[in-house]
């Protein structure tokens, strides 16, 4: 399962220190008469990358506009080096936000299938963007604001603030703001919009959905030679068997709880049901190294 784990305020040109070895996020902005857009984001040597979608600028009336990138970087080090973006116009001030995320998968770490998505706005308080999460993901979703006082937020349903700095606060204010999702359970087709008091001038926003590292059976090996494979994680996903050199097949409960009854069979023929709450009733030639208790912890 992929998690956030920690980040702080890195304007370009700043170091930041990673605090895993797994991926670095960065989101950043920047403020100028017109619109501007991001490339060449560094960290360190190491280019990183911009999901798709992820680089936004508008253009508002009366200026101050703003525009914003998220990119990433798989195995970025633990070590601190600097942010770095080249902007294609000249920018007045800029500001940026670097994130620790760990579990993401190292080869595709942005979900394929409506994982990144981002856009402009004007009139509206609230502009949503649509994803597709998978279970164990971290979503990243960004927005720099636009209006003429503080910005009051209400933030997205099931969304932690990780991040909130002004890049103007007078004679308007354009603030960026980040929030991060650990999602448990599939969500497809889903929004996000978090809703700022006024409707100001708009704004950009993005969404980016980190999906987990994939998984891998765990083995457990047992002193009368028992090989088991269990589904990846806490519990089991779906029936799983377990066999060893003396025959032995065990059908499991799906979330590697017995919750029903089970039999063992033997090379011997044995047949051994298992009561509901895991308990084992013990019958000529049944060996005990096969009774299972009421959960199953991987190793």
């Amino acid at each position: 399962m992929a998690n956030y784990v920690s980040g702080t305020q890195t304007n370009p040109g700043a170091n930041y220190t990673p605090a895993s070895d797994e991926l670095l996020a960065w989101v950043a902005c920047c403020r100028k008469n017109g619109t501007n857009s991001a490339s060449n984001q560094l960290f360190g040597a190491a280019a990183m990358v911009e999901p798709a979608n992820q680089d936004q600028s508008i253009n508002m009336a009366g200026g101050g506009d703003v525009s914003g990138f998220l990119a990433n970087l798989v195995s970025p080090g633990t070590t601190a080096e600097a942010l770095t973006v080249t902007w294609a116009e000249t920018v007045l001030n800029d500001l940026g936000f670097a994130m620790t995320i760990a579990g993401v998968d190292p080869t595709t770490p942005v979900y394929p299938t409506n994982g990144s998505a981002g856009g402009t706005y004007t009139g509206n308080a609230s502009p949503g963007l649509g994803y597709d999460a998978p279970a164990g993901a971290v979503v990243v979703y960004w927005r720099i604001h636009a209006q003429a006082s503080a910005i009051n937020w209400t933030d997205p349903t099931n969304f932690t603030p990780r991040f909130t700095q002004d890049l103007l606060s007078t004679p308007a204010v354009r603030t960026l703001r980040v929030w991060t999702r650990d999602v448990a359970a599939e969500d497809l087709g889903a929004t996000v919009a978090a809703t700022s008091d006024l409707v100001g001038d708009g704004g950009v926003h993005g969404v980016v959905v980190y999906q987990p590292a994939p998984s891998s059976g765990h083995d457990l090996t047992a002193s009368n030679g028992l090989i088991q494979s269990i589904a990846p994680g806490i519990t089991l996903t779906q029936t799983h068997l377990l066999s060893g050199s003396d025959g032995l097949i065990s059908s499991l409960a799906l979330d590697g709880t017995i919750t029903q009854t089970h039999i063992l069979s033997g090379d011997n023929s044995l047949i051994q049901p298992i009561a509901t709450t895991g308990a084992v009733v013990v019958t000529p030639n049944f060996r005990p190294e096969w009774a299972i208790n009421s959960t199953v912890t991987l190793q």
